[in-house]
């Protein structure tokens, strides 16, 4: 009964979402957060997926922005998952809505930043419903490589595209050290400092890119070509003998570590101090 809510509730987005996007089923996804906000209000769900029940998320931003746990204004916690790269599985919303209707409001919130929220949890409730998540392939570590990872579609279900960057993107994140947090700058104050998201395409047209500053790795015919953050852009080749979307071991360890290290240049801040997003 719960999935059967939350697809519901989803179903019920796509006329909204045409309607916000001009009366076309596709969206850019640099207006992703916008477009998405606006066309969940309608439907009286909370864009920021936690509401005016708890406070801001731990690094300042939304909580529904980061995985990890945060603490209710009532005293009661709510939790946020990440999912990666937006898919959701059947048994995944069945856990969801088994642990929200056990254990939270009996409501699964959906965020426009890839992530579920479950909210009214009590502490003791809060460990156990963090590891099922976790087992089950939903992302609750605020740490964890996957926090700021999107991609496009890439192989096999775009004709355009010359690499799986899906797989490629989950293979990055589950490295471990794939992300490395930056470190404090003169003036900083003491608090977390967010490492730049990485967008992975399988080709030129960079499809679902997030809007500002990212790093980009890109395919094309050649290999994998890596932009944004420090220095200038880098090709990491195709394997030899293999065509578009093979690297050897030593390869995939280059495309890894380059990734890592310009991903550790931290958002920049806005006028009042928070980071930029």
């Amino acid at each position: 009964a719960g999935r059967d809510r939350l697809l519901a509730a989803a179903a019920a987005q796509v006329p909204r979402a045409a309607a916000a996007s001009g009366g076309s089923a596709d969206w850019p996804a640099g207006d992703g957060p916008g477009r998405a906000g606006d066309a969940v209000s309608t439907v009286e769900v909370d864009p920021t997926g936690i509401g005016v029940a708890a406070g801001v998320g731990i690094d300042g931003g939304p909580p529904g922005a980061r995985p990890g746990r945060h603490h209710q204004r009532d005293g009661r916690w709510a939790l946020t998952a990440l999912v990666p790269l937006g898919r959701l599985r059947a048994d995944q919303l069945d856990l969801l809505a088994a642990v929200a209707d056990a254990d939270g409001d009996g409501r699964v919130m959906v965020t426009p930043w890839r992530s579920v929220v479950l909210r009214d949890l009590d502490l003791p409730a809060l460990a156990g419903a963090s590891d099922r998540l976790a087992a089950a392939g939903l992302v609750v570590d605020p740490d964890s490589g996957w926090v700021g990872v999107t991609s496009c579609a890439g192989r096999p279900g775009c004709a355009r595209a010359l690499a799986d960057v899906r797989r490629d993107a989950g293979r990055s994140a589950e490295v471990p050290g794939s992300v490395r947090r930056p470190g404090p700058s003169a003036g900083d104050t003491p608090r977390r400092r967010e490492p730049l998201s990485v967008h992975w395409s399988g080709c030129a047209r960079r499809c679902g890119q997030p809007a500002g500053e990212v790093v980009e790795v890109v395919a094309d015919a050649a290999g994998y070509r890596i932009r944004g953050g420090p220095g200038t852009a880098l090709l990491v080749p195709w394997s030899d003998g293999g065509g578009p979307g093979d690297l050897l071991a030593a390869g995939w360890g280059v495309l890894v570590d380059a990734v890592a290290a310009r991903r550790s240049v931290a958002r920049r801040r806005c006028r009042d101090g928070r980071e930029a997003r």
